[in-house]
């Protein structure tokens, strides 16, 4: 888990310094460096998306292991990073707050990141 958020900044890194780069030179093989671009991007929040659903199940784990809970609130645990309807699951809400909180950060602000970038001053 741990490892997947240092390639995910180091990524991230890598693709602002590629960018910066190639800002203020005349746009020669475009295709090729948006190509390039883009894999550097879907790699840096593929990773950090992965970082946060391992630590979403190592959440769940440390859940099950110090409350009681029933077993359909165990399944809307588990389900709550792959489908949206387990969100509903009142017990989630009363007995799992940070393995929702992080679920919810899947479905919500994981998605936003790449729509919503950083204004230039």
């Amino acid at each position: 888990m741990y490892a997947l958020v240092v390639v995910g900044i180091c990524v991230a890194i890598g693709h602002h310094v590629f960018y910066q780069t190639l800002a203020g030179k005349p746009a020669e093989d475009q295709l090729k460096m948006m190509r390039f671009g883009t894999l550097l991007a879907y790699v840096a929040k593929s990773s950090m998306v992965s970082a946060v659903i391992f630590a979403h199940h190592q959440q769940i784990w440390a859940t099950v292991k110090r409350k009681t809970l029933k077993l359909s609130t165990i399944d809307d645990l588990f389900a709550a990073s792959d489908d949206l309807t387990a969100l509903l699951s009142w017990d989630l809400a009363k007995k799992a707050r940070v393995a929702l909180a992080l679920a919810i950060i899947v479905w919500l602000v994981i998605p936003l990141v790449p729509i919503l970038p950083r204004p230039r001053n």
